[in-house]
């Protein structure tokens, strides 16, 4: 019984909702109704994003070349790396840092397909020993916590 009485004002609830939804909206951008913005996907003015443009998780997506180029910056060949400080790159990413730092898939090209990476949690205290242990953790702690 109460079931039934529940069920018919959620469905009351719902119906006029729905009823009054977006009937009497207008497009901030393109002056059509029943919609608010062009992030709706009946407005002229909507764009589907691509998969370049969505990311995973917070991440977004390797770029191809042409997104790449439309993207690049004309004052990075000005810049400075911030390890070698020599102009022309900006990390130690880059290949053309004399310090480069090589990633995992460089590090596997180079010693080939049978390569496998590991990676271990070492607790701070199994690492660091004595009392250089009791200096350490205070110096972490400062650097970090303000």
């Amino acid at each position: 019984m109460f079931k039934t009485i529940i069920y018919e004002k959620k469905k009351q609830i719902f119906e006029k909702k729905k009823s009054s939804a977006v009937h009497d909206a207008t497009c901030i951008d393109c002056g059509e109704g029943d919609h608010y913005t062009q992030q709706y996907f009946k407005c002229e003015l909507y764009k589907t994003e691509t998969a370049d443009q969505v990311g995973s998780k917070g991440r977004k997506r390797k770029q191809n070349l042409e997104i790449k180029e439309e993207n690049e910056d004309p004052e990075e060949d000005n810049a400075c790396c911030t390890k070698c400080k020599q102009p022309g790159h900006k990390s130690v990413r880059s290949p053309l840092c004399p310090q480069h730092v090589l990633s995992k898939a460089e590090v596997q090209h180079h010693l080939g397909c049978n390569y496998n990476a590991f990676t271990i949690r070492l607790p701070l205290d199994n690492c660091v020993f004595g009392d250089y242990s009791n200096t350490f953790q205070s110096k972490v702690k400062k650097k970090v916590l303000p």
